[in-house]
C-alpha cells in the first residue's frame, strides 16, 4: 500500500438526538449504504446513479433487511433483550474512510479492505456489513458494526475514545 491515508470517521447509531445528531436507526443507515432510498438517487443529489452499480459489498448481506436481521440474530444469540435497553440505544457503529479525490491508489477496493480489516480488529465488534461506495465524487467505505462485545451490549463505549 501506498502513503495515501484515508479519511477515518466514526459516529454511533441510534434514535438520540443529543449533540444535534440526527436520529437514525440501523435499518435506515443500511438503506443509505445499499442504495436502497430512491430519494437519495435523484439528479439534485450527490449521488451518481449510473455509477451506484460499481459499488461493492466487501462484507455481509447486499439487502438493508438481511443487515437487520443478522443484527437481531447476533443480539437474540448474546442474550441481548433490546425491549431491556434504553429507547435511544446504539444500534451500530459506522465507521466511514473516504478518500482525497486525487489519492493515487490504483486499487481501491484493496485499499478498502484494509480499512475495514483495521477497524474490524481496532473495535473487536461483530461487522454488519462493509460498502465500498464509488458512485460519488471521493471514494469511500461504509462499515456497520454492531456494539455487542462478551455478550454484552456496550453501546457507543468503544468509539467515545475516537470522538
Amino acid at each position: 500500500m501506498n502513503d495515501t491515508i484515508a479519511h477515518f470517521s466514526v459516529k454511533s447509531i441510534g434514535l438520540s438526538t443529543f449533540n444535534g445528531r440526527n436520529a437514525c436507526n440501523l435499518l435506515t443507515a443500511a438503506r443509505h449504504n445499499l442504495r436502497e432510498i430512491q430519494a437519495e438517487l435523484g439528479a439534485a443529489g450527490h449521488i451518481n446513479p449510473m455509477r451506484s452499480a460499481s459499488n461493492i459489498v466487501l462484507y455481509g448481506p447486499a439487502s438493508a433487511a438481511e443487515v437487520q436481521a443478522q443484527a437481531d440474530a447476533l443480539l437474540a444469540g448474546a442474550g441481548i433483550d433490546t425491549g431491556k435497553l434504553r429507547r435511544d440505544h446504539c444500534q451500530a457503529i459506522e465507521a466511514v474512510f473516504s478518500l482525497p479525490t486525487d489519492a493515487a491508489v490504483t486499487d481501491p477496493a484493496a485499499y478498502f479492505e484494509r480499512c475495514l480489516e483495521w477497524v474490524a480488529g481496532a473495535l473487536r465488534l461483530p461487522v454488519l456489513n462493509a460498502v465500498l461506495h464509488l458512485d460519488e465524487q471521493a471514494p469511500h467505505l461504509h462499515v456497520l458494526l454492531l456494539p455487542v462485545r462478551d455478550r454484552a451490549h456496550v453501546g457507543s463505549a468503544p468509539i467515545e475514545r475516537m470522538e
